[in-house]
């Protein structure tokens, strides 16, 4: 019968194995929030106004916008309506006085419907995304707050990945135990590491 530490093992390495993909998209798109000055940027992102967005469609719009507070998704699901798209995963805020954006939170295509509630116009922006954008979307994409199916699984995924990350250590400090020979420098580099985790919650 085979013991308890082969089975930890085991779990240990194909725990690692199957998050090997999460470790790496995490990993690659903490540096797009840590060095943005590394990546081209855009300091108009989110500036439909900007020369980097494209308009490739627009509609009259009469849909009616409370004169203040935030807009909810009622008012984003009416502004899809109006343009004819079937977007499940969207939010909607408002971007000046008279005006209100509706944006997709996709990180491979950027797109931004813009009401002009003075002009009663809606017009469709897109632009080619930047990879800092690709990143840290991935990296910060999560939560059900999207009626989408896709949006749903990626959120499952991270939940499954973060439950599969706490297992993986878990695992890891069960197999470092029992190499007696190893505990030494084990409980060194444990130390190491709780004590700089420490000191940097303190410096924040």
């Amino acid at each position: 019968m085979k013991s308890f530490i082969y089975y930890t093992r085991r779990a240990h390495l194909y725990l690692g194995l199957f998050c090997l993909p999460w470790f790496v998209m995490y990993g690659i798109s903490s540096v797009a929030f840590s060095h943005p000055e590394w990546f081209p940027s855009d300091k108009d992102l989110y500036n439909t106004a900007g020369d980097a967005w494209t308009e490739v469609d627009s509609w009259p719009c009469t849909v009616e916008v409370p004169t203040e507070g935030d807009v909810g998704k009622d008012l984003g699901a009416a502004l899809l309506d109006v343009a004819g798209l079937d977007d499940k995963a969207f939010g909607a805020y408002r971007s000046g006085p008279r005006k209100v954006d509706v944006y997709f939170p996709a990180f491979w295509t950027t797109r931004r419907l813009s009401y002009d509630i003075d002009a009663q116009t809606l017009r469709l922006f897109t632009r080619k995304p930047l990879p800092q954008h690709i990143l840290t979307g991935m990296h910060a994409r999560a939560g059900y707050q999207h009626d989408s199916m896709l949006n749903d699984a990626w959120a499952f995924m991270v939940d499954v990945t973060s439950i599969g990350f706490l297992l993986w250590v878990l695992t890891g400090l069960v197999v470092w135990w029992q190499a007696p020979g190893l505990r030494g420098w084990g409980a060194a580099g444990l130390a190491a590491g709780i004590l700089t985790f420490c000191a940097c919650l303190m410096m924040m």
